[in-house]
């Protein structure tokens, strides 16, 4: 689900729906396959999921173009950049052109499994089933020979790894070695890796909190525990600041203003200070939480049994 000028657009297998974001109503509905969505200056990307389409949509619903792919090569990610359209696939980051959608380059990641690309600051940074992988454009005449970015490194650490969250100090990546867990590590912007930090059976990327010292909120499954947590990490060095232990499962965290806010599948979302780990409020719901959406001066909360509900 995502939001851009007013409208909320959401998808699975079966299609996608936009709707007013003011009233709730529903613009309109297309059979499109929107597993995966992104959206930039008013155009819907859609990414079929496990079936691998690919689909542009513009504001009112027509269709601007649809890509279909070679079965076994589903969507994991989508990411526009200025002309370009990064889609992560199994093993795979592919680009596409945004006005026609004709692929313009492929490149294999590591292995086979999940890759999601992430871009700051000129440099293309991939996370999936090999190391963290780094990208910039070619130049000159390479540009004109070789398609697609050039790897200029890859980040000494996981396996496995999950989205990399970029900062100004770092890029983050929770991620699995094979002689070390899994665990969240902590590169530079060059991909060297700098600290290892809080272990856990099932860690995703942080959500990055700005301040003195950056903080990183990270959602896990303690095996040992048989608990859901949140942990906020010091980015500078990988140090645990605080844990918090829930029975229900999680959302992934986002942050809204200054707090951090996050779903539990009881049946409500919580506001937690950043910095100490403090749940600030809590606000019962009558759905069980699946994805929150910060937006303006509201919360959308897409429930399980799929109702989205708006929340100030």
């Amino acid at each position: 689900r995502v939001v851009e000028n007013g409208t909320l657009y959401a998808g699975r297998q079966s299609g996608v729906v936009a709707f007013n974001l003011e009233s709730g109503d529903r613009d309109w509905q297309r059979s499109v396959r929107g597993v995966d969505l992104c959206v930039r200056d008013g155009r819907l990307y859609c990414g079929g999921g496990r079936d691998g389409d690919l689909t542009a949509l513009a504001p009112d619903g027509e269709t601007r173009w649809t890509v279909e792919t070679e079965p076994g090569r589903r969507t994991y990610d989508l990411l526009p950049i200025g002309n370009t359209l990064l889609v992560g696939r199994h093993g795979r980051l592919e680009g596409f052109n945004t006005e026609t959608g004709s692929r313009r380059w492929k490149t294999n990641v590591g292995g086979f499994g999940e890759v999601k690309p992430s871009v700051a600051d000129g440099t293309l940074y991939a996370g999936g089933p090999g190391p963290l992988e780094l990208y910039r454009p070619r130049e000159g005449w390479n540009a004109v020979l070789w398609p697609g970015p050039a790897q200029i490194g890859e980040g000494r650490g996981p396996v496995f790894g999950s989205y990399p969250a970029v900062g100004s100090g770092g890029v983050y990546v929770g991620g699995f070695g094979f002689s070390e867990g899994t665990a969240l590590y902590g590169f530079d912007r060059d991909g060297d890796r700098r600290w290892r930090g809080p272990e856990a059976f099932s860690l995703t990327s942080p959500t990055l909190v700005d301040g003195d010292p950056a903080l990183g909120v990270c959602r896990l499954y303690d095996n040992e525990a048989s608990a859901h947590c949140l942990v906020g990490v010091n980015l500078a060095d990988g140090s645990e600041r605080w844990r918090r232990d829930w029975v229900d499962r999680l959302t992934e965290p986002v942050l809204a203003g200054d707090t951090i806010v996050v779903g539990v599948s009881a049946g409500a979302i919580r506001g937690i200070d950043p910095v100490t780990g403090a749940m600030d409020w809590e606000a019962p719901l009558d759905v069980s939480p699946r994805t929150v959406i910060p937006a303006g001066d509201r919360l959308l909360v897409s429930g399980v049994e799929g109702r989205i509900l708006s929340l100030r």
